[in-house]
């Protein structure tokens, strides 16, 4: 596909998500600026620190990992203090939720124990990060 016709695509595609938006009440600026639901934030993050964990092979990949998976977790703290204050999500969301929410935090503790038989590969900053971590929670 040449890259005109792509342009092409991804233009006419931004231009329908545009016109669903304003059908739905929501202007292109202010649904661009959407954020997830705490609850979705949270494990959006937890993800992404299982992700983090996954990628690391090394003592400088571990070392450069640490600094991330504090950031995230500090992220899904405060999305999880902030799903606390909000209303509870219907009963078949609720519970989709939580499955899903048990899958992050079990691929989330198979990453930790991996890294754990490997030592950290020696990198005391991802100990220290991961302790704190679990720890939390």
């Amino acid at each position: 596909m040449s890259q005109i016709r792509i342009l092409a695509v991804l233009l006419c595609g931004g231009l329908l998500i545009g016109h669903v938006a304003q059908a739905h009440g929501h202007s292109n600026r202010t649904s661009a600026l959407i954020q997830p639901p705490p609850a979705q934030a949270m494990l959006n993050a937890l993800n992404s620190m299982t992700r983090i964990l996954n990628r690391v092979e090394n003592k400088s990949t571990a070392d450069a990992a640490a600094p991330t998976l504090l950031r995230l977790h500090q992220e899904y703290l405060i999305q999880s203090n902030a799903a606390e204050n909000t209303p509870e999500m219907p009963e078949p969301a609720l519970t989709q939720h939580m499955v899903m929410l048990d899958k992050a935090l079990n691929n989330f503790r198979l990453a930790c124990i991996r890294l754990q038989r490997e030592k950290c590969y020696g990198s005391s900053r991802l100990r220290e990060a991961i302790r704190k971590v679990v720890r939390d929670f």
